[in-house]
């Protein structure tokens, strides 16, 4: 049972937490919000991840299983991922938060439920090193996971890019000027994207429009660049969803022969045992 819990920390650190990284550069970058709004956005999944680990401790302490709650609590952050791939240049930042509740009500059930399960699949002697594994497996996901859709997002934008750009931007507009928009951090910039602005009025009467065209297939390049990288991370969310499927399901008897369940074990331990029995 540890070994599941622990994959399933892995790859939900790596999928979730490595793509929403790329959340705010969706926000500010493809929709064209402030910081403070993208900011704004990302919230929801943090309330919606405390709402759920709160909803989730509590059916484990009173119903005593957990198999089945840690697959459905996997399959809603599936969907989550689902739905941000799903997301385009012409997405909004209240469809952008809806997603971001639906992934933190699923990781809001996976991350304390699966930390339990960790923990009663361990002897008490090693309840410590069983959770600061745990710990470590999901944060080494979270690093993994930023990197991994980093070099996804990076190696998509130029070909989108070349894709989405007008051909007549491409015949009217000096490579130079178009080169800043080959980075990223040039629309998370209002004085930096105000200085390209300003080249491309310089071109003459059309240099507004020849702007506006540019912007507008820099903004779609990034989103399919970042939506490649959702795509990803919903796939290694599926992954998940499989292997969670093979979290065994501990009889209740099992507790008496030393492997507790987690409505047993950790919420109903007698301190004064001094072997840690109930």
């Amino acid at each position: 049972m540890f070994v599941v819990a622990a994959t399933i920390n892995l790859l939900i650190g790596l999928s979730v937490f490595g793509a929403l990284a790329y959340g705010p550069t969706f926000v500010q970058g493809v929709i064209g919000s402030s910081a403070t709004s993208s900011g704004i956005v990302m919230m929801p999944m943090a309330v919606s991840i405390t709402i759920a680990a709160l909803i989730g401790g509590q059916l484990i302490y009173h119903v005593g299983r957990f198999r089945w709650l840690g697959v459905f609590g996997v399959a809603v952050t599936v969907v989550g991922m689902f739905l941000f791939y799903r997301l385009d240049a012409g997405s909004s930042n209240f469809t952008v938060s809806l997603n971001m509740i639906i992934v933190g009500l699923g990781v809001g059930v996976i991350m304390p439920l699966y930390r339990t399960v960790a923990q009663n699949s361990s002897p008490q002697r090693l309840l410590g090193v069983a959770t600061s594994t745990i710990q470590f497996v999901f944060s080494l996901g979270n690093t993994i996971g930023v990197a991994v859709v980093g070099s996804v997002v990076n190696s998509k934008l130029g070909g989108h890019l070349a894709a989405n750009m007008p051909p007549e931007v491409k015949d009217n507009v000096p490579e130079a000027t178009l080169k800043p928009l080959e980075n990223p951090q040039t629309l998370l910039d209002p004085k930096r994207l105000a200085g390209v602005k300003e080249a491309f009025l310089s071109l003459g009467d059309g240099g507004s429009d020849l702007f506006g065209s540019a912007a507008g297939a820099m903004r779609s390049a990034l989103a399919q660049s970042i939506t490649d990288a959702f795509l990803l991370a919903f796939l290694v969310t599926l992954v998940a969803l499989a292997i969670s499927l093979f979290q065994r399901e501990p009889a209740r008897d099992e507790a008496s022969a030393g492997v507790p369940i987690p409505s047993v074990a950790l919420l109903a331990t007698d301190p004064s045992a001094p072997d840690g029995t109930v």
